[in-house]
């Protein structure tokens, strides 16, 4: 502690049927782990607060709380089973899933406040309910430097948050999770908006025809970089839509012309100029051409 003096903590993991969580144990409450008295697989009562741990929520229990074995009448069935994507909702810890990946991005390196130097990767997953963001931070980074997209994987001691972009929930990847590639089969099949149905602050993917190609431009940013836009429109059936591809999104252009058909996946939609929808074409999109 600040003072000098030892203190005593232990972690364990609690599960039921729905779900797990990460109680932190804290002085006397640690001591019964550390001699025995609370041991794998024994069944407990747990006291404390709810807070927002490293790895998601977690239950600290320190003075005022209390953590006590109890006499089970009936077995507690414990979830073993991997969550589907559709059943990921901001706050879970401890998290089990497989999935395909989808897309992988670029490896990131960012500075900490104590001067060190982290990694962080992003790539996408599937299943047949849905797709989900996930986030590896530094040594997990370098688990999926031989992994591709197309490929299974299957992570476990993930934890869930919403992100401040578009508020959609993502799996984080910390020092307590892992991943590997598995042999098991996902299926996965990209859900296709049509651009009439499309409505501000969601995230969508479209197939559509290019009906308008803008010229390219340059822009300072505030941290002096150069970035890159160009604004073209895809149209289908059910309407027409302009498109900003942004920085590294803009090298396609140079492969298409009007009447392209292209699919853009994971666009957000916001509004544009005369408060018409239009999609943003940005790092975490892909766009791919289907027909020239």
């Amino acid at each position: 502690r600040e003072d000098g003096s030892t203190g005593s903590v232990a972690n364990l993991t609690v599960a039921d049927e729905t779900g797990s969580i990460r109680v932190v144990l804290w002085e006397s409450a640690a001591d019964l782990v550390q001699v025995g008295e609370i041991v794998f697989g024994d069944a407990v009562q747990v006291s404390g607060f709810v807070r927002e741990g490293r790895n998601g929520l977690e239950v600290s229990v320190g003075r005022g709380g209390s953590v006590d074995k109890v006499a089970m009448n009936e077995e507690i069935e414990v979830r073993t089973k991997p969550y589907r994507i559709e059943e990921i909702k901001a706050g879970m810890s401890d998290i089990h899933l497989v999935g395909k990946i989808l897309d992988i991005a670029d490896t990131r390196t960012f500075q900490r406040k104590d001067n060190s130097t982290g990694k962080v990767r992003n790539l996408t997953l599937g299943d047949p309910t849905g797709k989900i963001r996930l986030t590896l931070w530094d040594e997990n980074v370098e688990h999926i430097e031989q992994l591709n997209p197309g490929d299974t994987i299957e992570i476990t001691g993930g934890y869930s948050k919403e992100n401040s972009f578009n508020n959609q929930v993502e799996i984080n990847l910390g020092n307590n999770s892992s991943i590997k590639k598995t042999s098991k089969q996902v299926e996965f099949s990209e859900k296709i908006t049509l651009i009439g149905d499309i409505e501000i602050n969601e995230s969508y993917s479209i197939i559509g025809y290019v009906t308008g190609l803008d010229e390219l431009r340059e822009f300072q940013r505030k941290d002096g970089s150069t970035g890159k836009v160009v604004n073209i429109h895809l149209s289908d059936d059910s309407g027409r839509i302009k498109a900003a591809l942004w920085d590294k999104q803009t090298e396609i252009i140079h492969e298409i012309d009007i009447g392209t058909k292209l699919q853009a996946t994971d666009c957000y939609a916001k509004s544009g100029w005369n408060d018409e929808v239009e999609l943003s074409v940005g790092e975490r999109s892909t766009i791919t051409i289907l027909e020239k």
